[in-house]
């Protein structure tokens, strides 16, 4: 169906109508866009006639082109079953992923040539297709569909089909038929068995299940499994908004399914980190709608690259470090500022950097929506752009502790001090103004000093960060004769817990597990063993170089399955 002049062809007529007539295109996307909405709030009429419609491209934009698809798409009376063709697996891979994070992704079937051609071999003799070989639309004459023939004039690539659908139905043999259609090629036993107008309705035999017992289904990583459905199965999956009313999210022919049933890929935002019902009807011609419950949950560990959208700050320092973790997962790579700049739901899971020039903001939309997100800073060690960053999932930090292997903490070389128990001094160190506006702890300081003034007569010291530049006594100097250290959750006090000193933190605070978030307890410290925390910090940051060659997410999600603790 497709090869390298379909690549030009394609590329020559997207630019050529956006350089003529930028309206029609705009008119083709709102006819897609459309039949997506219809699609997402209602469920088809299973009586209408299905209509199987292989379109090949090269990229998803393409469909636009496709006039007669669009013809199909606004026919009330039919029910188009969209199939999207390209050449080889990746193509298909990253044209899939892009409709899946889109949103529309549910509601089509993208798949390869080869894959295409082996499924056609199998397809009933009454099966409806019509599989376009060029952008051409179809002459309606008296036929029940919309007049477009949007390429007039542009090119000889868009010159509309001849004869009607309605000359069609078995009045032609297979010569003529090719000789009459040069830009459309139908599967003709279909057409054989097809009046595509309204006024000439076509029954089949299918055969239906007992009422009960629709099927059984199981959620599974992003995709949900439906057993024992036969390929005159149509299947859809809703679930509930806040508001009460239900969204569909997919609608699949079984005649795609596999020796397991059919496999329904959900797109990230309707599979979130916090569990959801979803809704499966099946869609038959006699028995109406039917249909079963199932709850999803996305597990960490199930999350694919393609389900992610790494995201940098035009202007931020972290953007080395953001490019090279969308190199080594193959992720989307966008910039922070015109995600905002979209209004509506996030379609994937965030990878941000920092909390600066809109990435805070983009976590917020994400825990809104219940998704996963990744946040990225310096590392707990080896720190510096450059050499090792730390990754982390839902939190701004580490979180609960993982069993794991010592393996990278040697690596690192980290020293640990024993305890101190001796020393005098409370030696508190507030966050910077940007940590505190982004975390919503501006009065941290103030009530924090005021908290300990209650409990303990002991000197107080506050050390605020040091700047470039600044005269500064180090940290092992500061903690000579410290009691304890006090802190929000500043790296700081991974430092100091290595360096002996116990420490009061936030709950968020990477050093929470090794010390106390209760500053009643500032008279009693913590000196707990510190070997299996420190461990855990380090399998949660990898080096640049980690990074941009895979081995970091690939480790990441090794250590997701770890059990706590």
């Amino acid at each position: 169906m497709t090869g390298f002049m379909d690549l030009v062809r394609h590329a020559a007529l997207r630019r050529l109508i956006l350089a003529k007539n930028p309206q029609r295109w705009q008119q083709h996307r709102a006819i897609w866009e459309a039949w997506i909405n219809r699609r997402q709030s209602e469920l088809p009429d299973p009586s209408l006639p299905r209509v199987y419609v292989a379109v090949p491209v090269q990229c998803v934009e393409d469909v636009l082109l496709y006039v007669g698809l669009l013809q199909l798409l606004q026919a009330r009376d039919l029910l188009p079953v969209v199939v999207i063709v390209l050449p080889n697996r990746i193509g298909a891979r990253l044209a899939w992923a892009d409709a899946m994070r889109v949103g529309w992704g549910g509601f089509l079937t993208i798949t390869t040539e080869a894959e295409w051609r082996a499924t056609v071999k199998h397809m009933p003799t009454s099966t409806r297709l019509v599989e376009f070989q060029y952008p051409a639309g179809f002459e309606t004459n008296g036929l029940n569909l919309p007049a477009i023939t949007a390429l007039d004039g542009l090119s000889d690539l868009s010159r509309p089909v001849g004869g009607t659908w309605s000359g069609l139905a078995g009045e032609r043999d297979r010569a003529s038929y090719d000789r009459a259609l040069p830009h459309l090629s139908c599967h003709f036993r279909a057409l054989t068995e097809i009046a595509l107008s309204s006024d000439q309705p076509v029954s089949e035999p299918i055969p239906e299940r007992p009422q009960e017992g629709i099927t059984e289904a199981l959620f599974r990583q992003h995709s949900l499994v439906v057993a024992s459905v036969s390929e005159h199965d149509l299947i859809a999956v809703t679930t509930k908004n806040d508001d009460g009313r239900s969204t569909i999210i997919a609608l699949q022919s079984a005649m795609f399914r596999d020796t397991t049933g059919l496999a329904i890929q959900l797109p990230p935002r309707f599979t979130t980190s916090t569990e959801r019902h979803l809704d499966i009807h099946l869609l038959g011609r006699e028995s109406g709608v039917r249909q079963c419950s199932v709850a999803a949950l996305t597990p960490a560990t199930a999350i694919q690259p393609w389900a992610l959208s790494a995201y940098l700050n035009r202007g931020g320092a972290g953007n080395p470090v953001v490019s090279a973790f969308a190199r080594g997962t193959g992720c989307r790579l966008a910039y922070a500022e015109d995600e905002l700049a979209q209004t509506g739901e996030m379609h994937s899971f965030p990878v941000v950097w920092g909390v600066l020039r809109g990435s805070n903001e983009i976590i917020a939309r994400a825990k809104a929506q219940g998704l996963h997100f990744y946040y990225i800073d310096h590392a707990y060690f080896d720190r510096g752009h450059g050499n090792s960053y730390r990754i982390t999932r839902n939190g701004y930090e580490a979180g609960l502790v993982r069993k794991c292997s010592g393996d990278r903490l040697k690596k690192l070389d980290v020293t640990i001090e024993p305890w101190r128990k001796s020393g005098r001094s409370i030696i508190v160190c507030p966050p910077t103004d940007f940590f505190a506006a982004a975390h919503g702890c501006e009065n941290w300081l103030g009530e924090t000093l005021a908290q300990l003034r209650l409990e303990t007569d002991r000197p107080i010291v506050i050390r605020t960060k040091p700047r470039a530049g600044e005269q500064f006594v180090t940290l092992p100097e500061a903690l000579q004769d410290a009691h304890a250290l006090v802190t929000h959750s500043s790296n700081v006090a991974i430092e100091a817990a290595c360096l002996g000193t116990p420490v009061f933190v936030s709950a968020t605070s990477a050093a929470a597990p090794i010390g106390w978030t209760d500053l009643g307890m500032i008279e009693a410290p913590r000196y707990p063993k510190r070997d299996g925390w420190l461990a855990h910090l380090a399998w949660s940051q990898f080096t640049l170089e980690e990074f941009a060659n895979g081995e970091a997410w690939r480790n990441m999600q090794k250590h997701e399955g770890k059990d706590y603790v």
